[in-house]
Order: structure tokens, then sequence, then C-alpha cells
């Protein structure tokens, strides 16, 4: 775009003339400014027209390389899906003829078992037959035997005791008609007997379970005053006339972390009654910066806390419970907590009996 510029400024100038002498001669200094004015006039208009013909180049060149990129674009498109369809339908064409190779081997395989087996199952159904032949032959003859035995001796018996197999043949025929005659009058009282026999049945049950119930409760409120008399003779019923204070042991800890953070505090007081409020005053005394009242072990008590340390460490580590693999870190951890216990400051008397065990 065209445009016109006007810049307006002056120049001082000054200097100095010696003229002769005339009257007086000497040298006439001026000085003074001349005004300018410059008019500047650019005409753009020819790298206007080369930007525009830039323009529309570049407009062409995008419009050329985004057609260019979509059909780069689809071009991969069209070529990844040939590939992919060409690698799926070859997978599945190789697995659909492998698949069908064993379909056709399993099937010529269970056709050759299957034409053995029915091979087989002709040949056992044909032995079974021999072999019921054989069986029905064999046990008609043997079964026609046995007859003929049990019935031979069945003759025998009976001519042996004749007279006894008549007199109960009698017998048994009258005792049958009898029997007959008297079925009507023998179930009505079979009847009434059995359902009093029930009701004794049921009524003595009855009486066997309350007995035991009885019984059981018996014992039980005998035990109960047993153990309440027991109870009774270990109470004393005794007001004691002042206050009497309880000890309990109770543990603080304090941990230096590895990390440098703050110190963690850990209360340890024993699982009964008043507890939580020991739990309560160690925090107190202890955990808000506190020192609380320490008291100075007697040199006896220190002994024999010492005693029984020595003996659970000992215990633990001097006797090689963790087998003999881990003798050497067993030693050293009992070196390490006995250094720890002599650092506490323990008494000498008690230092020495754990110096000689």
């Amino acid at each position: 775009m065209s445009y016109v510029q006007s810049y307006s400024a002056s120049v001082p100038y000054s200097g100095s003339v010696s003229y002769g002498a005339s009257q007086s001669g000497g040298t006439a200094h001026y000085s003074g400014s001349v005004p300018v004015h410059i008019t500047i006039q650019v005409n753009t208009a020819p790298f206007d027209g080369s930007v525009d013909r830039c323009n529309t180049t570049i407009d062409l060149l995008n419009g050329a390389v985004v057609a260019m990129k979509a059909a780069q674009c689809a071009a991969i498109s069209e070529t990844s899906q040939k590939i992919s369809n060409t690698l799926i339908n070859g997978f599945f064409n190789v697995v659909d003829k492998e698949i069908g190779q064993q379909l056709v081997q399993l099937d010529s395989e269970v056709k050759s078992s299957f034409g053995l087996l029915q091979g087989q199952s002709k040949d056992v159904d044909k032995q079974r037959g021999v072999m019921e032949t054989d069986y029905h032959r064999i046990a008609s003859r043997y079964v026609t035997l046995f007859a003929d035995l049990d019935e031979e001796c069945r003759k025998r018996i009976y001519a042996l005791d004749r007279p006894s197999f008549a007199l109960a043949e009698k017998v048994s025929g009258a005792l049958l008609g009898d029997a007959a005659k008297k079925d009507a009058a023998s179930a009505f009282v079979a009847a009434a007997e059995e359902a009093v026999s029930e009701t004794q049945l049921l009524v003595s049950t009855l009486r066997k379970k309350t007995r035991e119930v009885i019984s059981t409760l018996r014992e039980y409120i005998t035990q109960e005053g047993r153990m309440g008399a027991l109870v009774a003779s270990c109470l004393f019923n005794e007001k004691p006339k002042d206050k009497v204070t309880y000890l309990l042991p109770a543990l603080w800890i304090e941990k230096d972390l590895l990390d440098g953070t703050d110190l963690a505090q850990e209360t340890v007081v024993p699982a009964c009654a008043g507890a939580d409020a020991v739990a309560a005053a160690l925090r107190d005394a202890f955990g808000n910066g506190g020192r609380g009242t320490f008291v100075t072990m007697e040199e006896g008590e220190f002994a024999l806390l010492a005693k029984e340390f020595n003996a659970l460490s000992e215990a633990r580590f001097a006797g090689g419970e963790a087998g003999a693999e881990t003798d050497e870190k067993s030693r050293r951890v009992y070196q390490t907590i006995l250094a720890l216990w002599n650092g506490m400051g323990v008494p000498k008397t008690a230092r020495a009996g754990q110096e000689e065990a």
C-alpha cells in the first residue's frame, strides 16, 4: 500500500567575514537557520502485487499438499487394510487347513477305532452267547440232579419219622382251623392291648426324661452352691481404713527413627483394670516434653532383673535356638544386646553376675 511521509527540520548556520580597513576595519559575524521541508512518496504497488501473487501460489501449494496428504493417508489406509486382510485371511486359511487335516486324521482314527470296537463287540456277544448256552446246559443238568437229590432226601426223612410228620400235619390243620375262627375276636383284643402298651411306653419315656432333667438341675444347683461357697471362702469382706495404692508395671518407649524425623513414643501397659488411666498418665508425664519422676531401682531388685534378663537372652540366643547355620548371627546379636544392657548403667553386682553367665 503506497504512502507519503513528510519531514520538517531546520539547518543552522554561522560564520564570520573579515572586511578591509575603511574607517576602522574588522570582522563581521553572522548566524541563522535555514528551514528544510522533505516529502517522501513511497509506491508499494509492485511489492503488494508480488505479495498477492506469492499468497496465491502458497494457497495453491497448500491445497496441493493437503490433497497429497489426503491421498497418501488413503493409500496408507488402503494398503494397511489389504495387508491386514491378507494376514488375517492367510492365518485363518492356514488354521482352517490345519484343523481340517486334523479332523480328517481324527475322523479316520475314530472310524478305525469304532470298526475295531464293533468287531470286538461282536466277538464278545458271540462269546457271551456261547457261555450262556453252556451255563444253561450245565445249570439245567445240576438243577435236575439237585432236585432229584432233594426229593430223595425228603422221602427218606419222611420214611424214617413218619408218625411225627403225621401228628404234625394233624395238629397244624386243627390249629389253623381254630385260628381262622378266632381271628375276628383276637383283632379287637390285640388293638386294645397295643394301645395300652403304647400309652404306658410313652408315659415311661416321659418320666425317665423328667427324672434326668431334675437330676441335671440338682447337680447344677449343687455345683453352683459349691462354687459360691469356694469363692466366698477366698474373699475377705473387709473395708480398708485408708486408700490402698496398687502398682502396675508400665513401660514408656521413645524411639529415634532412622530417617531423622521426630521421635516415636510408645506406651506399654499390661491389660488389666485401670490400664487406660495408667497409659494416659504416662503420656501426660512424658509425651508433652516432661521428664516425669524417676525412682532409682535398688541394687537387689536390679540384680533379680539382670538374672531374668540373662536367663531369657541365653535361652534365646546363646543356647543356639536358631540352629547351626545362624549360630554366628545369634552370637553377634547376643553380644550387641549385652553391650546395650551394660550401657544402661547396670550396677556392678548385676553386671558381675551377667559376665559370669
